[in-house]
Order: structure tokens, then sequence, then C-alpha cells
């Protein structure tokens, strides 16, 4: 049964080619250090959890809610449940064995631990016994562990092609520049340089921005798409655009969004994702090049995280690695080639990572450690190891560490640093880079005036951050009105959004 504290679940990744999942997996239990003699060993002999349920997980003003509950052997007393998040253990419990009781083996946890977008639940369940003596034993050799994706929403950034979106605090959503497609959700095809409103929707918990559409993830789990339509891109059967947002038919218990050129990626609770759009590269995942005009599920599998490139699709793992699909031309899959890839391939020797980001023709991974690797594209020094050379498999940038996020334009990328900072590197010709040049760099540039950065995104021209009091900035492109600054002036470091 459901215990009825638990708020309706929320689900989401932030809507940009980014996503800070913490720190990666460490043992909860080193199973070497237990003194389990020859009687530890035969009180445990046999014993197992046989059955562990997450029934509900959500997140609520940095609160991680969750329960289910828990069967174990014959024998058994009861269990020790450890509740992790990303990896890290928050908690832990012992549990008496009630079958047949109102409590029924129920669990319920909360804790004050949260973090921005798609995250990772993990309970760890031991069987415990005990003794003659009344001695308590928990065996850990003997493990069972469930696993749930769940969303914290939080005030983010998108940038799309040549338009801006903005996830307020409460729930809103905000939006300007660039408007041929209705990409702005305002009804209308008239793009304007100050932010409105997105009318008729609240509660959204993430968001994304391709080239001409537009996603919103509802704190329900459902997904709203507008704008450009051509390749199916909004999931709704049909290749119409549309100028107001409209829920897509069947997608539900979404928990994280994505979206680039002229296809779209939801990546649901179960760690399943899911695509539509243009397949004509196998963006999708699923072993076709049929275009997808309804969300059809890829074949990968166990993921916490997604992100969308041009014409390729990348999804970091709950182990850790990272498997991509669609094209190649450039090795932005990073598996070694320039083969294009109808399913979902590993990217090679990439391991321990925390975040993943989707340019056009490239793709970056940040590890565990804060280091940063990218591969594919490099033609306008977007992968910054101070070169122009295309990568087909995994290289580090240059002399930059303690990276917690990162996020990938057309032809440049950005990246945060864990004291606030935000660095650029790659095309400036439209002061995309934000150190008041226009000079393009294959390696690092500090992004000038600017720190306190808790969300970046980085759209065709112009880049997007959100900080850490609330404000939006941007630079870039801006012949659209996509700064939001209320005027159509490039700008080549960071200005205000206006409020």
């Amino acid at each position: 049964m459901r215990p009825d504290w638990i708020r309706p679940t929320l689900f989401a990744l932030l809507g940009v080619t980014l996503v800070d999942c913490g720190p990666a997996p460490e043992p909860t239990h080193n199973s070497s250090e237990d003194p389990i003699g020859s009687s530890t060993a035969q009180l445990c002999s046999g014993l197992s959890i046989t059955n562990l349920v997450i029934q509900g997980v959500s997140s609520y003003q940095n609160e991680i809610g969750g329960g289910g509950t828990f069967e174990v052997s014959t024998g058994a007393t009861g269990a020790r449940l450890e509740y992790l998040v990303n990896g890290e253990l928050l908690t832990s419990e012992e549990r008496p064995n009630n079958p047949g009781s109102s409590a029924d083996n129920d669990w319920r946890f909360s804790e004050q631990k949260a973090t921005c977008g798609a995250s990772l639940f993990q309970v760890k369940a031991y069987p415990m016994v005990v003794d003659s003596q009344g001695v308590r034993t928990t065996c850990f050799l003997n493990p069972r562990v469930t696993t749930r994706l769940f969303v914290q929403g939080c005030p983010s950034v998108a940038a799309g092609g040549v338009h801006s979106v903005e996830l307020k605090a409460d729930g809103t959503l905000w939006t300007w520049g660039g408007n041929s497609f209705g990409q702005l959700g305002d009804g209308t095809a008239t793009g304007r340089s100050t932010p409105a409103q997105v009318s008729g929707f609240g509660g959204i918990v993430a968001i994304a921005a391709g080239y001409y559409h537009t996603l919103a993830l509802e704190e329900t789990g459902t997904v709203l798409a507008w704008g450009q339509n051509v390749q199916g891109q909004l999931g709704n059967g049909t290749t119409t655009s549309l100028a107001r947002p409209m829920r897509i038919a069947g997608l539900t218990d979404v928990v994280a969004v994505a979206a680039n050129g002229y296809h779209s990626v939801a990546l649901k609770a179960d760690g399943t994702v899911w695509t539509w759009g243009s397949n004509a590269y196998g963006e999708t995942g699923d072993g076709t090049t049929t275009p997808r005009f309804t969300p059809v599920q890829s074949r990968a599998g166990n993921a916490m995280a997604i992100a969308a490139g041009a014409n390729h699709t990348v999804a970091l793992l709950q182990d850790r690695t990272v498997s991509a699909w669609g094209y190649n031309g450039y090795g932005q899959l990073g598996d070694g080639t320039t083969t294009v890839r109808y399913a979902p391939t590993p990217v090679a020797g990439l391991s321990g990572v925390v975040a993943i980001a989707a340019g056009a023709q490239h793709t970056a991974a940040v590890r565990q450690d804060g280091g940063l690797w990218t591969w594919g594209s490099n033609t306008h020094g977007q992968l910054g190891d101070e070169s122009f050379t295309n990568r087909t498999s995994p290289g580090p940038v240059a002399r930059l560490y303690g990276i917690t996020s990162v996020a990938g334009g057309v032809t440049h990328t950005l990246a945060r640093t864990q004291d606030g900072f935000a660095w650029a590197w790659g095309n400036n010709s439209q002061g995309q880079l934000g150190n008041g040049t226009t000079t393009s760099s294959p390696a690092p540039v500090l992004v000038s005036g600017l720190s306190g950065v808790s969300i970046l995104s980085a759209g065709a021209n112009h880049s997007l951050v959100k900080t850490q009091d609330g404000n939006a900035l941007a630079w870039g492109n801006n012949a659209q009105g996509q700064l939001g600054d209320g005027t159509t002036r490039t700008a080549p470091a960071p200005v205000q959004v206006l409020r």
C-alpha cells in the first residue's frame, strides 16, 4: 500500500543539456570489515530479502519523502534499510518483520536532502536475525536493492536556437526571443525581447528548448510541447506546429526532458528513455530510422540523465557509464568510430560520470573527480582541448578542474565550477563566450563579471545562466531578442534578463 502522507510523485531533469547528479555511488557497507565468523554465517545462512518495493518517492521544498514495503525469508526477524540518493547514504534504520500486521512491513523515509533535477533514490535492504541470546545480527552478505528516479523542481533556464525559456521558483514559465514557429507558447508567431509568462500552466518542474520548439515537464510527470513540429518533435502524432502548449498523450511518469534540433527525449522514473521526432540517423535509439511522431521507447535502460544533440542522443546510466546513439560523423558518440548507431552504444573508456551534455555535434561528460571530458566535432574549439581537431573518443578539457555541470551549444560549450564561476570555449563570433570579446577560443575562458552561478544553458549562438540570487543573465547573439534585455543588440558579456 502507498502511505498517504507521500506527496504525489514529481518527475523531471532540467530541460537543458546538463544535469548535475551529485557524487558517484560509494559503497555503504564494506563486508570485509565485518567480523563474520562461523556462528554469524550459520545464523545468516539461507536468509534473504525476498521482496523490496518503492511505492512512491517525491521531493517538495528540498525534502525527499518515500515509502514502500519489504518481505523477508523464513527465519529472518526484520531488515536493515539504507536510503541513498545518487549513491550517497543519507540514513538507515532497522525494521521488524510484521507479516499480517497493520504495518504490513511498511517503510517510510523523509530527509531534508534534495538536489535540482532528476535524482536516483535507492533502498538497500539486508536481512536481520536475532539469536537465542537476543543478539541482533545483520546479514550484510545478502542485500537486495531497488531504485527509482524522482525530481526536485528548481529555478532554471533553457536556451534554444533563437529563443529562451525560464522556469521560476513558483513553477511558472516565461519565454522570449524568436517566435516564428510559436516556440514562445503565447499563441502567436511574434517575437519579443522581454520575458512574458506562458499562461494557463503552473506546476512546471523542468524545461527544455530545442532549436525551434520547447518542452515543459509538469509535476504530475506529464510533458507539454509546442513550437515547430516539422519532424514530429512535439510528439502529438502530427507534423503541425503549435503556438500554445499541448500535453503529449500517453507519456507519463517522466522525470526529465531534453530537446535539440528536431527530436525530443524523455526519461521515465523507471530509467527507460523515450524519444520522438527526427530519426534519419537513429536518434530515437529504437534500432530503426523510421520517423516517430509519438514517443517510442529506446533500447536504453537504467538511465539517470539524458541529453539531446542535433542528431544524436546521450544517456547517463545508473552505473555511471554513458551510452549514445544517432549520427556519428564527427565522433560525437564517443565509441572510437564515425559509424552511425541506431541503438545505444557505450562511450569508450568513460566511467564515474555525474553529468552529461550534448552540443549540436559534440558531447561532454563531468566525472566525479570534477574533470570534464569531451568528444566529437571541434571545428571551433568546442572540445576545449586547445586544438581544432575532432575526436572520436573522450579526452580531457585543458586546465579546468572542479567542474559540477556543463552545457553544449551549437559550436560552443559552457561549464560551471564548484566555486560558482562560469567558463566558456569554442565559437565566439557572436560573443557567446561572454568574455567581452568576439575572439573564439579552443581553451576555457572565464565569463566576465559573473559569480554565484547555479544553472547554465547554451543555445545556438547565445548563452543563459541562473544565479543563486534568482537572477537570469544572458550574452551572445540577440538578433531576435533572445537575451531578454529589451533590445536586439548583441552582447559579448552578460546582461540582465528583465524581470
